[in-house]
């Protein structure tokens, strides 16, 4: 399916390619992305959401091919685009950490988590536009858009917060250095290591500084974000000049972007999440048109 439209986008670029010069325009393009991923939120037994997400700040640059086909009032415009999109991801709730111990044996610490990542996502996305001058320096524009992600991963901190034996609040904080595409299960991004004395310095803990994506995994369930993405693109183009643009552009993902084997519950570890996690994306660009 995949190899199929890839094939179908590289046909419409090199049939544009060789259309007649008069009805034939090409461009390039670069600008800002805000992205996010929207999805269902975990929430606790009490219904109160334990997700949040953000927008984050990524580019864009590629190449724009223009066929009018009603010359000056209607075409068709296919793309190649590098693109980074994201979000940022926060979670506070129930959670756990295994760690070691002095003892010699591993403990498991539950008390309440809170996580905060970055997600940086990178695509080569293939655009397939139909556009429309309503007055001669305005071109609005819809279509598709496929994207196949080249590089996936996320930078932030992860800090767990519980009440020992002696009713003293303890808490370990590390970092979360992800690629999703690379990590294994249980990988750390380390070798160092901190430690914390808890119940009176009976107990020594020790906890890596760094996790990988897959730290809280014990096999291998594939990457969390899946390769082929696909979605609803509008945008609103304003011409400064005839060789000049300005693009605004909406972009709605149509599929699951996350690979529900590989998505579990922060509360539960051991618990897969079949929910729907979708990229939304809007692009600010300026254009140079030949």
């Amino acid at each position: 399916m995949k190899s199929r439209l890839l094939v179908l986008i590289v046909s419409l670029l090199t049939t544009t390619l060789m259309m007649g010069q008069d009805n034939f325009s090409y461009g390039i393009k670069a600008g800002l992305n805000f992205s996010t991923i929207i999805g269902d939120r975990e929430a606790d037994a009490q219904g109160m959401e334990l997700e949040s997400g953000g927008y984050s700040t990524g580019f864009h640059a590629g190449i724009v091919f223009n066929y009018d086909i009603i010359a000056d009032k209607f075409g068709v415009s296919p793309e190649f685009q590098f693109s980074i999109k994201g979000g940022k991801y926060r979670y506070e709730g129930p959670g756990s950490l295994a760690l070691s111990t002095s003892l010699g044996s591993p403990v498991t610490i539950d008390g309440t988590r809170k996580d905060g990542i970055s997600i940086s996502q990178s695509y080569i996305s293939f655009p397939v536009m139909l556009y429309y001058y309503p007055v001669k320096r305005i071109k609005v524009s819809a279509g598709m858009e496929f994207g196949f992600l080249v590089a996936s991963t996320g930078s932030g901190g992860a800090k767990l917060t519980w009440t020992d034996l002696g009713n003293e609040e303890q808490s370990i904080s590390t970092s979360l250095d992800y690629n999703y595409n690379r990590d294994e299960p249980g990988e750390v991004k380390s070798d160092e290591t901190a430690t914390l004395p808890i119940n009176g310095g009976g107990t020594i803990l020790e906890y890596p500084t760094s996790l990988g994506a897959y730290y809280f995994q014990d096999m291998d369930n594939g990457n969390l974000f899946k390769t082929f993405d696909m979605g609803l693109n509008a945008d609103v183009t304003l011409f400064a000049t005839k060789g000049i643009s300005i693009g605004f552009r909406a972009n709605y993902g149509l599929l699951d972007s996350t690979n529900d084997r590989a998505d579990f519950s922060q509360q539960n570890p051991s618990e897969n999440r079949a929910d729907k996690d979708r990229n939304l994306s809007f692009q600010v660009s300026l254009g140079f048109n030949f």
